[in-house]
């Protein structure tokens, strides 16, 4: 739909953004939960010494609350004090009325201070109703508030992430580069991401840690072009079990940027490394997610996929589709090809069926994204109905220049939690307000 007369989502740039905003009415400055929530409702300030939570349902989920408590500088006491105007948090779990990652979070007045709220369908969802507690705190010279508000919310596709490179700049992995990428993913986990893909390269403990720790999967993509399947088996397998013995449990193999000339022959080929290797990740850890990226990876079946002349993706993909064990991702880039400026669910559901296996989207238009500070556009509101996963590609340091990859990855996520009723130019928004608060 337009977002203004006559200009459709995918004709956004810096410039056009900007001087939209520069149009708007002054933002009331009282917090909100972003993403944006599937549905909320919200109040007025309530005044809240500190927060207290007298019981968890977890250490772990505890851990987790001092943490995004003490980033949000609100305090928090350690036992229930009458009399001192405390906020009272109440943490429950509900898998049988909540979906995964669901959570329903309420502030709302109480005898002795704000009464909170967090029912969740799983640890994950608790931890994202924390997130949205804390956006919705502040602290003024009159002290510590909470906004009333009732917040249900779940996402909507189930990972939303991110392509980083481990080594920003140089390069060469150091402990600069790890901590300055460490942050970027600190950054998209105050905004609900969960899915981060390091290409070719192997995590180091702090950050396999981190993401273990706050309901991140951390992926990393191994091969390019034939090189899985030119390379001696035993090599392959040995930089595997590095990446497993690294606590890595989520591995893509990849034959991406590789044209299809001998369809049947290549896919059959490919279908035995990628088998072979698939039961050797499997026997060393039984709960590893493997996942494939395929040589045709762009592009809508019968019409045009990428690397391939007319009818031979198609094929390939056929015997990829009964080769492949069930539980396998498989990513595609969109309906364009390797940059798709849009992407739609028909063309999504065209290439599930062609490959037969849950769909994840790699996104490398995120690069235009951050080059012209353009908000995330151009995808489908009920994409995450054929897609499960959604990932954006931020990978060269370049998408980092200034501001700019933050500002992607900032409305990458924003679609990607609630695609139905995203707008790019809210989107836009929210983002620079986030980034100038940040500083």
């Amino acid at each position: 739909r337009p977002l203004i007369a006559g200009l459709q989502p995918e004709s956004l740039d810096g410039f056009v953004v900007l001087e939209w905003l520069r149009g708007q009415p002054a933002l009331d400055g009282l917090p909100v939960v972003v993403p944006t929530p599937m549905a909320a409702t919200y109040g007025p300030m309530l005044r809240a010494t500190e927060l207290v939570a007298p019981t968890l349902p977890s250490a772990a989920l505890a851990a987790l609350l001092a943490e995004v408590t003490a980033e949000d500088g609100l305090p928090l006491a350690s036992a229930i004090t009458s009399g001192r105007g405390q906020a009272r948090l109440t943490v429950t779990m509900d898998p049988d009325g909540l979906a995964p990652q669901a959570y329903r979070l309420a502030v709302a007045p109480g005898p002795e201070g704000p009464e909170v709220t967090v029912r969740a369908g799983d640890e994950a969802g608790a931890f994202y109703g924390l997130l949205s507690l804390a956006q919705l705190a502040t602290t003024d010279g009159d002290g510590n508030w909470l906004r009333q508000a009732v917040v249900d919310d779940r996402p909507g596709f189930v990972r939303r992430g991110v392509i980083l490179d481990p080594a920003p700049r140089t390069g060469i992995p150091t402990a600069a580069s790890q901590a300055e990428l460490l942050e970027r993913v600190k950054l998209g986990v105050r905004h609900k991401l969960d899915f981060v893909d390091l290409p070719g390269r192997t995590p180091w403990p702090e950050l396999v840690r981190y993401c273990a720790d706050h309901h991140v999967e951390l992926m990393v993509a191994e091969g390019y072009q034939d090189a899985l399947t030119t390379m001696p088996r035993s090599a392959a397998k040995d930089r595997l079990a590095g990446q497993l013995a690294s606590g890595v449990r989520s591995v893509a193999l990849c034959w991406d940027d590789l044209q299809v000339d001998d369809p049947v022959s290549q896919a059959h080929r490919h279908a035995e490394v990628f088998v072979d290797l698939y039961r050797f990740l499997r026997a060393q850890a039984a709960d590893v997610r493997v996942s494939a990226v395929l040589p045709p990876y762009g592009g809508i079946p019968g019409q045009h996929l990428v690397g391939s002349a007319p009818g031979d993706g198609e094929r390939y993909l056929a015997v990829m589709h009964d080769a492949l064990p069930d539980d396998v991702r498989v990513f595609w880039t969109g309906d364009g090809g390797v940059f798709s400026s849009r992407v739609t669910s028909t063309g999504a559901r065209a290439y599930a069926a062609a490959v037969g296996h849950e769909l994840g989207l790699w996104d490398n238009d995120a690069i235009r994204f951050s080059d012209t500070r353009r908000p995330s556009s151009g995808r489908a509101a009920d994409l995450s109905t054929v897609v499960h996963s959604y990932m954006a590609n931020l990978a060269g340091e370049a998408e980092w220049s200034g501001t700019n990859g933050e500002f992607a990855l900032l409305t990458t996520l924003m679609y990607s939690w609630n695609p139905t009723t995203y707008d790019p130019f809210a989107a836009a928004a929210m983002a620079e307000r986030i980034l100038q608060d940040r500083g």
